[in-house]
């Protein structure tokens, strides 16, 4: 229960990770549109639209991008199902 959300917890930190030391500066190299959004959720999530789109429309792959979605994904429904199940539980 209590392992599945440190382990969520740890894939979501991870992928904030990739965000600044691979995605963010990404973006500001291509001129994307690297303006902040509400909060940092939203500016993670614009930045990696962007950079996607960009490396699809010029042929190009990361697999780092990949790993950024990989994570999120993951890292998500890991917090959300420990928390259900800790919920459950008591």
């Amino acid at each position: 229960m209590g392992f599945a959300i440190l382990v969520g917890l740890g894939m979501i930190l991870a992928s904030l990770v990739i965000w600044a030391i691979r995605i963010k500066p990404l973006a500001i190299r291509n001129r994307l549109n690297v303006k902040s959004g509400a909060n940092l959720g939203w500016s993670v999530w614009a930045d990696y639209t962007e950079v996607s789109e960009y490396l699809r429309a010029n042929g190009k792959k990361d697999q780092m991008i990949r790993l950024f979605s990989i994570f999120q994904i993951l890292g998500f429904f890991l917090l959300v199902f420990g928390l259900a199940s800790v919920v459950s539980a008591g």
